[in-house]
């Protein structure tokens, strides 16, 4: 299948160590032929672990295109995948995953896998990171971030903000 023109990425300014916190840019969207060279750059961490400098950012996906779009980005190059609880597209993100690894294209390992805890589990870590770990269909992800520094709704409910369009 065709590429798109435009494929939406997510940077990440890889500033790890206990001291810098990682911040997320908004989705760009940078034309196709420019980020292929791109996903090769990778940036050593303070662990030893190499994080790829772009990654298809998966926030706003539409419904029943997420996978798609992640199995596509997989097969074109993409080796980061930035994923959330509060999209509420984890097990799209987790199927395009999985396809990618089926078909042969990566094995887990190749890849690096970002989700986040949602601000309504900071007092429930673990429960948070198992349901995005449920839901992606992993075994484990490879950076775990804080989506907020502050906490909400600690009693449970997941409390995402709403737009116009329903999502978080």
């Amino acid at each position: 299948s065709k590429p798109p023109a435009f494929l939406p990425i997510s940077t990440s300014i890889c500033l790890l160590s206990l001291f810098f916190p990682v911040y997320n840019l908004p989705c760009l969207l940078i034309p196709y032929k420019f980020t292929m060279a791109a996903c090769d750059t990778r940036f050593k961490l303070n662990t030893g672990a190499e994080i790829p400098a772009l990654g298809l950012g998966t926030w706003q996906s539409q419904p029943g295109e997420v996978a798609r779009a992640v199995s596509h980005a997989i097969k074109v190059g993409y080796r980061h995948i930035d994923a959330a609880l509060c999209y509420g597209n984890e097990n799209e993100v987790g199927q395009g995953i999985k396809e990618a690894i089926d078909a042969g294209i990566v094995k887990r390992e190749d890849l690096f896998v970002t989700t986040k805890l949602w601000c309504s589990y900071h007092a429930r870590v673990e429960e948070g990171l198992q349901q995005s770990l449920t839901d992606l269909g992993l075994d484990y992800v490879d950076l775990y971030l804080m989506h907020w520094p502050l906490a909400m709704n600690p009693k449970g409910e997941l409390g995402f903000f709403r737009y116009a369009d329903s999502r978080c």
